[in-house]
């Protein structure tokens, strides 16, 4: 399980070599998640959870996964980041207990991805 503010996971998915996130400093801290393809992350921020898996196939990576609201505080859960040079953001899920998933794909070898309520 992993927690706080913002969450984020940084991959170098298909090289196997871990690569430090260069995220926004969050009020709070933050946390960050280093892994290697193949990779499944639940992640958990006060309001919001979200769970991926990362995996690589000839030169492209690949992330299938939902978000989900947790709490009733009016605002909504997102992932987004960069799926190879691929900018990605996932739908809103509002109100509490609303789960969205999402699946992207692009070519590279690396993906980016942030939890955050907006």
């Amino acid at each position: 399980m992993i927690t706080g503010l913002v969450a984020v996971a940084a991959f170098a998915a298909c090289s196997g070599t871990a690569v430090a996130s260069a995220a926004p400093a969050a009020p709070s801290g933050e946390v960050s998640v280093l892994g290697r393809c193949p990779e499944t992350k639940n992640v958990y921020i006060n309001g919001a959870e979200a769970h991926w898996t990362v995996w690589c196939s000839g030169s492209r990576v690949y992330v299938d996964g939902y978000v989900k609201d947790t709490k009733a505080d009016g605002k909504c859960a997102e992932v987004y980041g960069s799926v190879g040079s691929v900018a990605v953001n996932s739908a809103n899920a509002c109100p509490k207990g609303n789960k969205k998933t999402f699946a992207w794909n692009a070519s590279g070898n690396s993906v980016s991805l942030y939890l955050r309520l907006i």
